[in-house]
C-alpha cells in the first residue's frame, strides 16, 4: 500500500471497499460501468469530493477536472484533465494504478501536450477494453458537470446509452467511517484554534482583516490544506453589521464592538466550519438579548438529532421554537452536510423527509431574522457528528458569546 501525507489515516482496504460498493450497484442497475465526476478543488462551494471519496486524491493541488470510471469488471481509472506532474501528484496520493490524462474541455486550461482524446473518447476506450460495448454507463456527480464533458460523452456514447443515476457516491459519503472522523476532529481542532488565536491577538485599533490574518497564519501553521475565516463587526447598537462578509475587513475594532466570526478549514481534504458571536472589552446589552434566545434555541435544536429521527421535524421544531421567542427562521435551510466539501448529504432542511442516521455529520447554523429589520444573524454554527445513539458536537470552543 502507498503511503501519503494526503490520505493518511485511511488506509487501502477502505477505498477497495467503497469500490466493490459502487460495483454491487452497477450490477444491480443493469450498467456497464459508473463514470464519477468531480469539479475542481477550486471550486470550493459545488461538489469536488466524489472524485477523492473513491481514489484518495484529496490534496488541494487537484485543480483540474477528474473522473473515477468504475467498470463492471476490472479495476477504476482515474482521468485527469492536467499537466503530467499534475498525473504525479495523484499517483502519489491514490490507490489506483491506472491513471490517464486527456485534454480539458476549457481551452484556457492548462493542458498536456501532444494529447488530443477528451473525457468521452477515453471512457469510451474503457468500456472497450473491458468488453461493455452495449451496455449502459451510469453518471454521478453529473449536477457539476460542465456541458462540454457531458457533450463529449453522449458523442462518444449517444444519449440513450447514458443513465443520469440516482447518486450512490453521495448516499455513500454522507455517513463517515472512523478514518473519516479522525481527520474531521483535526480539522475541526484546527477551526477552533483561529477562535483561540482571535481572542489572544485581537485589541481596539486593530483592521479587521489584522486579526483575520494571525487567525489564519496559525491554522495553516499547523497543517491546513486550505484555510478562510470572515469576519463581521460593528457597534452594538448597529445590527446591519451582522450580515456575512468574506471580502477584507477594513474597518477598525473599537471597544464595545459586536462581532461575528466564520471559519472554513480543511485538513486533508476534509472540512470544518463553525460559527462564533461575541464582543471587544465590553459585553454588548443588545447583543446579549437576542444572542440568549438564539444560543438555547441552537442547543436545543443539537439536542433533536439523533438516528431515526425526520430532518424535517427537527428544522420544523427549530422554527416553531424560534417563533415562540418572537423571531423568525429567515432561511428552510438551517444547515447542512459537511465532509470532503462543505456542503453534502444529509440536506438539512425543512422538505427534507430522509432520517438522520449514525455516522452523518451536519453543521448547524440557523439564520435568524432579526427584530425590526430585514437583516439575519448567523450567531452559531457547529459541526455534529450523529452517533448510534445520539449526538456529538465536535467543536469544543464554547458557544456562549465570547470576551475579547
Amino acid at each position: 500500500m502507498k503511503q501519503s501525507p494526503y490520505r493518511s489515516g485511511i488506509r487501502e482496504t477502505e477505498f477497495l471497499s467503497r469500490i466493490d460498493k459502487i460495483k454491487k450497484y452497477i450490477t444491480l442497475q443493469n450498467l456497464g460501468a459508473l463514470v464519477v465526476f468531480s469539479t475542481s478543488r477550486a471550486h470550493i462551494w459545488y461538489q469536488t469530493g466524489h472524485v477523492s471519496y473513491l481514489s484518495g486524491w484529496a490534496d488541494r493541488d487537484r485543480i483540474c477536472e477528474s473522473m473515477v470510471v468504475v467498470p463492471e469488471t476490472g479495476e477504476p481509472v482515474l482521468i485527469i484533465s492536467g499537466l503530467p506532474y499534475m498525473a504525479k501528484r495523484a499517483r502519489e496520493s491514490s490507490f489506483i494504478s491506472d491513471i490517464r490524462i486527456v485534454t480539458a474541455a476549457d481551452p484556457r486550461a492548462a493542458a498536456a501536450p501532444g494529447i488530443n482524446r477528451g473525457f468521452g473518447i477515453e471512457v469510451s476506450s474503457i468500456i472497450k477494453e473491458r468488453g461493455l460495448e452495449g451496455k449502459k454507463i451510469g453518471l454521478a456527480g453529473f449536477e457539476n458537470m460542465p456541458v462540454p464533458i457531458y457533450q463529449s460523452l453522449v458523442n462518444a456514447f449517444s444519449e440513450s446509452n447514458i443513465e443520469l443515476t440516482s447518486d450512490i457516491v453521495a448516499d455513500m459519503r454522507s455517513r463517515k467511517s472512523p478514518a473519516e472522523m479522525a481527520l474531521m476532529r483535526k480539522a475541526v481542532e484546527l477551526s477552533d484554534l483561529g477562535y483561540q488565536t482571535l481572542l489572544q491577538k485581537t485589541k481596539p485599533g486593530m483592521l479587521g482583516y489584522e486579526a483575520v490574518a494571525a487567525m489564519e497564519q496559525a491554522v495553516r501553521a499547523e497543517g491546513a490544506d486550505y484555510v478562510q475565516y470572515w469576519m463581521c463587526s460593528g457597534p452594538s447598537t448597529n445590527w446591519p453589521v451582522t450580515i456575512p462578509d468574506i471580502r477584507p475587513h477594513e474597518r477598525k475594532l473599537g471597544e464595545g464592538d459586536q462581532i461575528t466570526c466564520c471559519s472554513y478549514v480543511v485538513y486533508k481534504g476534509y472540512w470544518a466550519h463553525s460559527m462564533r458571536t461575541g464582543a471587544l472589552s465590553i459585553s454588548s446589552p443588545q447583543q446579549k438579548e437576542i444572542f440568549t434566545p438564539c444560543l438555547e434555541i441552537h442547543k436545543e435544536t443539537i439536542d433533536m438529532i439523533k438516528p431515526g429521527v425526520l430532518i424535517s421535524d427537527v428544522v420544523n421544531a427549530a422554527r416553531c421554537k424560534t417563533e415562540r421567542a418572537g423571531m423568525k427562521i429567515h432561511c428552510s435551510r438551517i444547515g447542512h452536510g459537511i465532509g470532503l466539501d462543505y456542503g453534502e448529504r444529509p440536506l438539512f432542511q425543512e422538505d427534507n423527509n430522509q432520517f438522520f442516521e449514525s455516522g452523518h455529520v451536519v453543521e448547524v447554523h440557523i439564520q435568524f431574522d432579526l427584530p425590526g429589520t430585514e437583516n439575519f444573524y448567523v450567531p452559531l454554527g457547529d459541526m455534529c457528528y450523529v452517533t448510534e445513539s445520539g449526538v456529538e458536537v465536535l467543536s469544543r470552543f464554547p458557544q456562549e458569546a465570547f470576551l475579547i
